[in-house]
């Protein structure tokens, strides 16, 4: 031993934990050659090392060293079975033990060293890792080396077991279960395996392999969809994969085999391949998107776009249909719904594209409401159900948005299809006002109060709306027949006949005049007034009754015109009839108490029936003889039109039936003849012979049939053209109707007692 060998040896015993010592004593001894005293001194330094990963690469520096010394086989294996026992990760010491075994083809040595390491981790507790992958190898040693394929596949199930994650030892117990056609148990590990790798493509590639497997091999779709999902995952934009999905899915559910998921994400990978696709394919995947999911509106949105030759818009009706009867009716199902009407109509069906808009007009959609409406201009007989709640919706629309003549259109034509007798009343008397206090359209404000008054000739609303109108225009004729009509009424009627009086006056019909203001003498002191100063201005003292003969003077001194009084009279009821709102408030009341004084009337024909000694004809002719003279000397008093009965002729004498009037025209007719005979019974000369003709029971103060057959032969029932306005508005039933009524007005029987 020279004296540098032996330095540094005693400055390394003197401080055996120095590295500095020992690398300086190694690198001499390697120096020297002397590899026998280096693999010494690495070995006694790695069992002094407390580092166990420093120590393991200590006892393979030694093993390399020991390897060139010979006859030191047993102290190489041990030095690398130590350095794998500290560090069972140490690649390098396993693959230099391998080595030696295999140089030396001795399999059996090596899987004897690899059972031991493998049994001492076991029993230290090592990472799990470590000891599936010494049970991977010794089952590829064990199934390649030596043909022991049965151990192999025990080995490798123990590494899948130990470490689930070893992919090696997974793929290595697959293929020999494949092999020996354990196909199940193989897919159960190619599931395992795809779960496990990390690596993107092959773990598609697994996951591809085990859709197949599953579906041709174990026919397991579930398992193979769910694969299919997995790889979709990883590629998510191949179409291709999508599709091989979706197909496995609609298998899947045409067999009824699929859950509620598996629909949802059929109908999902639909949506996204069409939407990908172009429109030939996209509606293919829209159209089973929709078999699917009836309610999808990115399905029938897609439809929609790609629907562009004939069949396909037929095919949209379907699922507009199908759609609608889930979808809630709000937002974009309200405008699919508005879609689907104008299909239904657009392929010529109108009714149900009316019906289809039904449930948005219920919920207040104007929109839809005038869609409705365009629908029955296009379809004059289409008269849905809903179009008079359309109708009184645009009203609205129209009147919240400052539009009152498209709001009048719409209340216009609501009147027309309305068929409820109080609502077309009440739209009437909303019409009227708008048309005269907003629009200030006296036409359409004729037109609406003649259809009213029509409608419910027992309301004197209308009637005396009408008064005002007709005065301006410049309708005589209508007005009078107005006239007449409001002057029966027992409270405010003297106004009226004092109007209707001042009219026929100014037109030199003085008769005609005095006739209208005789019948409210006795009760109305206005009336009275009137009538004797036109009698005495006119030279008609004859006619007037004769309790009224003596008040009036002779016309003589300075000339006096009777329109002087009359106006003055009717001058007295201009507040009145100015202030017709407040009168058209208390008109229910009045029509209670008008019943009472309809009642005193009843009364005061009673009384008079039993002064009268004749039968109605002789009443009748007397009444004529005492009015003035023969029939052709009264020609000139009210001529009688020669037109057809108007709507308003027949309103005034009551219903269609005759008998809901609140004033029937044949009671207010019989009122009239009962006077005329009180007042010229005594003048006409009635004998008691001719009071025999009357038997007990009967109606004295009635016309008979002959009667009505006379008038109506006379034409004296005959509208004028003003009348025939009035029905513009009216639809059939209301015609029909009023046609059924013949009799004439209540004020033209006088007329016709004198002309008979």
């Amino acid at each position: 031993m020279d004296e540098t060998t032996r330095k540094l040896i005693d400055a390394l015993r003197s401080d055996p934990s120095n590295v500095a010592h020992y690398q300086a004593l190694k690198a001499h001894y390697l120096s020297l050659g002397d590899v026998a005293s280096a693999a010494n001194l690495i070995e006694g330094w790695a069992a002094r090392e407390s580092d166990p990963m420093r120590a393991s690469s200590a006892y393979l520096e030694a093993a390399r060293l020991v390897m060139s010394l010979p006859n030191e086989e047993e102290r190489l294996l041990s030095l690398l079975e130590l350095a794998l026992t500290l560090n069972p990760l140490a690649e390098d010491a396993r693959g230099f033990l391998e080595n030696y075994y295999l140089v030396r083809n001795d399999v059996d040595g090596l899987v004897d060293s690899l059972e031991r390491q493998r049994d001492h981790l076991a029993r230290i507790d090592t990472d799990p890792r470590v000891l599936a992958e010494l049970e991977y190898r010794l089952g590829e040693l064990l199934g390649e080396r030596l043909g022991r394929k049965d151990d192999a596949l025990q080995r490798y199930r123990a590494a899948a077991e130990i470490d689930p994650s070893h992919v090696q030892a997974l793929y290595a117990a697959r293929m020999e279960l494949l092999r020996r056609g354990e196909i199940q148990s193989a897919i159960a590990l190619l599931e395992q395996e795809a779960s496990a790798e990390t690596d993107p493509d092959r773990k598609l590639a697994l996951l591809l392999e085990l859709e197949q497997r599953a579906l041709h091999e174990l026919h397991d779709p579930a398992l193979a969809i769910q694969a299919g999902e997995k790889a979709i995952a990883i590629a998510p934009h191949d179409l291709e994969l999508r599709h091989r999905l979706t197909s496995m899915l609609l298998e899947r559910i045409e067999r009824g085999e699929a859950s509620a998921r598996d629909e949802a994400v059929a109908v999902q990978l639909m949506l996204e391949l069409a939407a990908a696709s172009p429109s030939d394919a996209a509606i293919v995947y829209a159209r089973n998107a929709l078999r699917i999911d009836p309610g999808s509106v990115e399905a029938l949105g897609i439809f929609e776009d790609a629907a562009r030759d004939e069949s396909a818009r037929k095919e949209l009706l379907e699922h507009y249909s199908r759609f609608l009867e889930i979808a809630p009716d709000e937002g974009l199902s309200n405008t699919r719904r508005k879609r689907y009407a104008e299909l239904l109509l657009a392929s010529g069906a109108p009714e149900a594209a009316a019906e289809a808009l039904q449930p948005l007009i219920e919920a207040g959609d104007a929109e839809a409401s005038l869609k409705l409406v365009a629908i029955t201009d296009a379809h004059p007989g289409l008269r849905p159900p809903m179009l008079p709640r359309a109708l009184a919706l645009l009203t609205e629309g129209y009147l919240e948005g400052g539009r009152p003549d498209a709001a009048a259109i719409a209340l216009e034509r609501l009147f027309l299809v309305e068929k409820d007798l109080d609502e077309r009343i009440a739209i009437a008397e909303r019409l009227s006002k708008l048309a005269t206090e907003t629009l200030h359209d006296r036409e359409l404000a004729l037109r609406v109060l003649r259809a009213w008054t029509a409608l419910d000739p027992t309301d004197l609303t209308p009637q005396i709306r009408l008064v005002p109108l007709l005065r301006e225009e410049g309708l005589t004729d209508e007005l009078l027949d107005i006239l007449d009509t409001l002057s029966l009424d027992p409270m405010d009627g003297g106004q009226y006949a004092l109007e209707a009086a001042r009219l026929l006056f100014e037109s030199g019909d003085a008769k005609a005049s005095l006739f209208r203001l005789r019948d409210r003498a006795s009760f109305d002191e206005r009336c009275r007034d009137a009538m004797l100063e036109i009698a005495r201005s006119s030279g008609l003292e004859a006619l007037l009754p004769d309790e009224f003969r003596e008040e009036a003077p002779s016309a003589s001194g300075v000339p006096h015109s009777p329109l002087d009084g009359l106006s003055e009279l009717i001058e007295d009821e201009a507040e009145l009839i100015d202030e017709e709102d407040a009168h058209f408030e208390d008109e229910a009341e009045l029509i209670d108490e008008g019943d009472a004084h309809f009642e005193d009337a009843a009364e005061l024909i009673e009384d008079a029936a039993e002064l009268i000694d004749e039968d109605e004809a002789t009443v009748i002719d007397h009444a004529v003889r005492s009015l003035g003279g023969d029939e052709a000397s009264h020609q000139g008093s009210v001529e009688p039109p020669q037109a057809e009965p108007s709507a308003f002729d027949a309103a005034r004498l009551g219903t269609a039936d005759g008998g809901n009037a609140r004033t029937s025209g044949t009671a207010l007719l019989a009122d009239a003849i009962a006077r005329t005979a009180g007042e010229y019974g005594d003048e006409a000369g009635v004998s008691p012979a001719e009071e025999t003709d009357h038997t007990e029971g009967d109606e004295p103060l009635l016309l008979e049939e002959e009667d009505f057959e006379l008038i109506e032969a006379e034409g004296a029932l005959d509208a004028t053209d003003e009348d025939e306005d009035a029905l513009t508005i009216l639809d059939d039933d209301d015609l029909e109707l009023i046609e059924e009524d013949e009799v004439g007005a209540p004020q033209d029987a006088p007329r016709l007692i004198e002309e008979r």
